[in-house]
Order: structure tokens, then C-alpha cells, then sequence
């Protein structure tokens, strides 16, 4: 498990940029039972690629530029790995949002 604070930059405006602070959290299997599962189907010729599951935590943001003209904004964050995309909820009226929303 790992949790940080990341600065991330608009891709659109390089002037644009604030902190998010996400967390990691891969599961997988133990070297152990990886091993053996691959020995497994090796024997049986129905090995296949080790499943691992990566769930991320959108937790907040902080240090994001007021958008609306009343001096606050309604951000969300998207998550892209790969092809999958993911977009947390819209806080309304914040610029530092609260999410704790976990993607698989």
C-alpha cells in the first residue's frame, strides 16, 4: 500500500496544476502461491498470466484554481490506466475536494 500526495498538470495547459492525493494498492498473489499455481498449469499446459488486481483510492485534492466566477470550482478527477477510465463525483462549490472513492 502506498499513499502520496502527487502533483498532476493539466494536460490541455501546463499552467494548470494542483495535488491529488491517491492511494495504491495492488493485490496479488504470495511469490509462494504463484509458484506453485504456475508449476500447476505448466503441468496441465494451462498456464496462464498471473491475475493482479490493482485498486486505487482517489482520497482528495488540494491547491486547485477557482474555475467559477464566485471564486470556487466543482472539480472531479478521472483515472486512466491503460484504456480504462474512471471519474470520481463532482464536489460542488470546493477547491480542496474530499473523495475517497476506490477504483478497480
Amino acid at each position: 500500500k502506498r499513499s502520496e500526495w502527487m502533483r498532476m498538470v493539466h494536460p490541455d495547459n501546463a499552467d494548470y496544476a494542483a495535488e491529488v492525493y491517491l492511494t495504491f494498492l495492488p493485490l496479488f498473489e504470495s511469490a509462494q502461491e504463484a509458484s506453485e499455481r504456475a508449476e500447476k498449469e505448466e503441468a496441465e499446459g494451462t498456464r496462464e498470466a498471473m491475475a493482479t488486481v490493482l485498486t486505487i483510492t482517489v482520497q482528495a485534492a488540494r491547491g486547485l484554481e477557482a474555475m467559477d466566477s464566485g471564486g470556487t470550482s466543482d472539480p472531479y478527477a478521472l483515472v486512466k490506466v491503460g484504456k480504462e477510465k474512471k471519474k470520481t463525483k463532482v464536489v460542488k462549490k470546493e477547491l480542496s475536494p474530499e473523495w475517497n472513492e476506490k477504483f478497480e
